[in-house]
């Protein structure tokens, strides 16, 4: 016997009935945002979460900020209809497609929008959307629905194509008149282009090829694909910036995130969908130059390099590239999928989200605003669905748990404008309810549907599923040309969608948790905390990346498992701890807080009040019983209940609330408090 498959690994405690409860809270999350935009932003493209209104184009056409991504549609319904499909709410996503078609009757809007941002929202959700609707195999077809989405993607399909007017080498304008096509901005053309931009519509136009059988937007799409693919170096790297007139390169830097991650993603996406090895051929080759030129063995991010020399020109990793691991794992190479996402699940329990640049160099922001991006937690379902190892449903309650502590506000989820700080931006775009919503709730619902479809689909960059399986989509081409068989990939055995490498643990007992690179990322990077999260993110519980224990006596030590063991039968053997019993308290009765305790082991709120005071209440378990929690003048408190719980993890609750009764499920240890008033605690019933 293997002396590693003795090693104790972490233990998460992850029922059936806490995964419905995380799934529960996923759509509430959702719901908030969704019902915030159609309240008060509906049908603008967004709302401005904390000023409760809608927003859309600014007039001032230089705003590229805004007016790249509003054309004067609700984008953000479209980018959301089949989130609703996804969640099984047929109701509303009947509704949401009606008060599409009554709001757009089609795309002749004079507004100059970003080609790449207009493709991946409002195309893509449209097409999603259309399949959706008309396909009797989704659970989702609408009574009489005649394909009038369809009808729309195809008129937008026709003013994007714009784009590509008079263009010889094939990449498209970034930036396109809807209505008069290539036009001037503020004065003049903007012809700064990226590989990112031209080479990621490969998806969207490809399905619109299929389904109306116009090639004409496939073969636009490739043709700008490729050509962005000549402008590679010797070594095979692609420069991030391009001069889509001149072709002159812009920005010689060459890197897996903003502004070049979607162009690898879409080559091995679309290699998937359409069996066309070119694209293969492109997808592993750049993954070689990734592997030799923008990664390093001590390092478990990616460099930014100089597409011609290879050297490296920028110390900083972005947000952009936590999506990264998906790739890893859609080719299998889970251990590197796993380092990866571990870099960035650091960055996240640092700052309650990711910067979108942090400096690797000497462990500050770069740039510092969160804009609620999903690339991790895309990266975490992908991960969990690749493995299922529980440790991946940790990274995404602790992910859930922060946007609800952080960022949500009156009417939605505001984005964070600086990590370092807690100040917010008042704006959500799209993607918060098309992709971090989405993948949230597909993470926690491990009975979706979706998470066991062998038929041909791929997610897109902006989280739609995309079907390309004509068993799907036999009532969903236009009704002008005749079908034709897809040519794509088939698991024809539908065999589980599980990366064989790995087997499926059985109990709540994480591989990843014990993996000694856990803890190796403090001492490969330094991670500098902001001050108002500080208090908080030195607490042993926050620290994932550290020595895990498994029952509370059990410490990994480092260096037990090595990278090479990490083969089938991993889970097969742990050594189990002993839990202790967990005894409910069911008095009933009113407890108060003391004060004036030590409080080494007290933990401030987001801020401290000069006068704020600290308290505690000990108890020995808790276990499935209700808190009734009740602040005195509806001041400000803070609650958090820590310690080793029944299922040997650790487990604590936040709430800034003046009332508020709490469910509690097994923890053990203090419940801490501060505050300007005293709290009464009062301890109820079973939970039913």
């Amino acid at each position: 016997m293997k002396w590693w498959l003795l090693t104790p690994v972490l233990a998460f405690d992850f029922s059936r009935g806490s995964l419905h409860a995380l799934r529960n809270e996923s759509e509430t999350l959702f719901d908030h945002a969704y019902n915030s935009y159609m309240l008060h932003g509906f049908p603008h493209d967004e709302v401005r979460p904390i000023a409760c209104e809608g927003v859309t184009r600014d007039k001032d056409e230089t705003n590229l900020g805004r007016n790249d991504l509003m054309g004067g549609w609700p984008v953000t319904l479209i980018d959301t209809l089949d989130t609703l499909a996804v969640m099984g709410r047929k109701a509303e996503f009947e509704q949401g497609v009606s008060q599409v078609l009554q709001h757009v009757k089609n795309f002749d809007y004079d507004a100059t929008v970003q080609v790449f941002e207009t493709t991946i929202r409002t195309l893509g959700g449209l097409l999603a959307a259309h399949t959706y609707a008309s396909s009797p195999d989704l659970g989702m077809q609408i009574q009489n629905y005649g394909g009038e989405l369809l009808t729309l993607a195809t008129d937008l399909g026709d003013r994007l194509l714009l784009a590509f007017e008079g263009v010889d080498h094939g990449i498209p304008h970034p930036r396109v008149n809807l209505r008069r096509g290539i036009r001037p901005v503020g004065g003049k053309y903007i012809t700064d282009a990226c590989a990112a931009g031209g080479g990621s519509l490969l998806l969207e136009f490809g399905l619109l090829s299929k389904l109306t059988r116009d090639p004409k937007y496939i073969d636009a799409a490739e043709k700008s694909f490729f050509a962005i693919w000549e402008l590679r170096s010797d070594r095979d790297l692609l420069p991030m910036g391009i001069d889509q007139d001149t072709l002159r390169i812009t920005s010689a830097m060459s890197g897996v995130g903003a502004s070049a991650d979607s162009y690898y993603e879409y080559a091995l996406k679309w290699y998937l969908m359409s069996g066309d090895e070119r694209f293969w051929e492109v997808y592993s080759r750049s993954r070689r130059a990734i592997d030799t030129w923008n990664t390093h063995p001590d390092t478990w991010h990616h460099y930014n390099v100089h597409y011609v020399t290879g050297e490296g020109v920028a110390p900083w990793i972005d947000s952009l590239s936590a999506f990264f691991p998906t790739l890893d794992v859609l080719t299998g190479n889970l251990k590197r999928a796993i380092r990866t996402h571990l870099t960035h699940m650091k960055l996240w329990n640092t700052y309650a989200g990711i910067p979108e640049r942090w400096r690797f160099t000497d462990a500050q922001v770069d740039l510092e605003w969160y804009p609620l991006r999903p690339e991790l937690i895309e990266s975490t379902y992908y991960l969990y669905r690749a493995t299922r190892d529980v440790f991946y449903l940790q990274c995404g309650r602790k992910i859930m748990s922060d946007l609800n502590l952080r960022n949500k506000v009156e009417c939605g989820y505001a984005g964070t404008q600086n990590v370092k700080t807690g100040e917010l931006a008042d704006r959500m775009e799209s993607f918060f309810m098309s992709e971090t919503a989405k993948y949230l709730y597909l993470l926690f619902d491990t009975d979706n549907g979706l998470n066991n479809d062998s038929r041909q689909f791929i997610w897109s960059t902006e989280g739609h599923p995309l079907y390309f399986d004509d068993r799907v989509l036999s009532n969903s081409y236009s009704e002008k040309l005749p079908r034709e068989p897809s040519k794509g990939l088939e698991d024809v055995n539908g065999t589980a969608l599980i990366c064989p490498k790995f087997n499926h643990p059985t109990g709540p007992f994480s591989l990843i948790g014990a993996w000694p690179h856990m803890y190796d990322l403090n001492a490969r990077y330094k991670y500098e905390k902001p001050w108002y999260l500080r208090p908080i993110l030195n607490r042993p519980w926050s620290t994932l990346l550290r020595k895990l224990r498994n029952d509370g006596t059990s410490v990994v030590k480092k260096g037990m498992m090595a990278d090479a063991e990490m083969e089938p039968g991993f889970y097969e053997r742990y050594v189990a701890g002993t839990r202790p019993t967990c005894a409910a308290i069911l008095d009933g009765d009113m407890h108060d807080v003391s004060f004036g305790s030590d409080t080494t082991s007290v933990y401030p709120p987001l801020y401290q009040e000069p006068d704020s005071k600290t308290g505690y209440l000990e108890f020995e378990s808790l276990d499935g019983v209700k808190l009734t929690l009740v602040a005195r003048d509806n001041h400000f408190w803070l609650l958090n209940i820590n310690g080793v719980g029944c299922s040997g993890a650790n487990v604590d609750w936040y709430y800034n609330v003046p009332n508020n009764v709490i469910n509690i499920n097994k923890a053990t240890g203090l419940l801490n408090f501060r505050g300007r008033d005293v709290p009464n605690i009062k301890i109820g019933k079973i939970i039913s």
